[in-house]
């Protein structure tokens, strides 16, 4: 949570760029004296990643991503298509027909 709403801040309130945002970001995840609480930080740096390179993705749903793969789970309802699909199966839940 505290990723996101940095982001947010970062880019809506101050107009800090996307890119510089992420880079800003990445730079805390390395500090040694930071602890990931209830994550992995290198799954938020590599979700952190899949926003850098435009606004198509966001940093909300990246740490969600992030957290299904720590979680091992193998596929993320959404019918939101911006969501990243890296190592894993994502899509809208499958219709369980009539009835």
């Amino acid at each position: 949570m505290a990723l996101v709403e940095t982001a947010y801040v970062l880019e809506s309130v101050y107009g800090v760029p996307r890119k510089e945002v992420v880079d800003a970001l990445l730079a805390l995840l390395q500090k040694e004296n930071l602890k990931a609480v209830g994550g992995n930080k290198d799954l938020w740096m590599r979700a952190l990643l899949l926003c850098r390179p435009s606004r198509r993705g966001s940093f909300g749903d990246a740490l969600i991503w992030a957290a299904a793969l720590a979680s091992g789970v193998k596929r993320v309802y959404t019918l939101d298509a911006r969501f990243p699909g890296e190592e894993i199966v994502v899509g809208p839940p499958e219709d369980p027909g009539p009835g």
